[in-house]
């Protein structure tokens, strides 16, 4: 299992785990939540009384999710995603 699937696996119960917890079952390998970030994941960070929290967020996909038309449909795609074809 690679440090990344394993931070996923501590995370994934959605509740904040500390950089001590995180540091000692990672084995020492901080920069993993870095590199989880830079796969998309939303990993929130929290100080509190001097210590990091770290709390596995929504997965960040990279498109907005598409606001409602005049009309009050919701397009499969948002408008800056559209093409020509969708609008005609």
């Amino acid at each position: 299992m690679t440090g990344k699937q394993q931070a996923l696996e501590i995370l994934g119960d959605g509740k904040p785990h500390s950089h001590r917890e995180l540091y000692s079952r990672l084995r020492g390998n901080p920069n993993v939540i870095s590199k989880l970030r830079k796969d998309g994941h939303n990993i929130v960070t929290v100080r509190h009384q001097g210590e990091w929290w770290y709390q596995l967020g929504e997965r960040y996909t990279g498109r907005p999710a598409p606001a409602p038309l005049v009309d009050g449909t919701v397009p499969e795609v948002a408008p800056d995603q559209m093409s020509l074809e969708d609008v005609l």
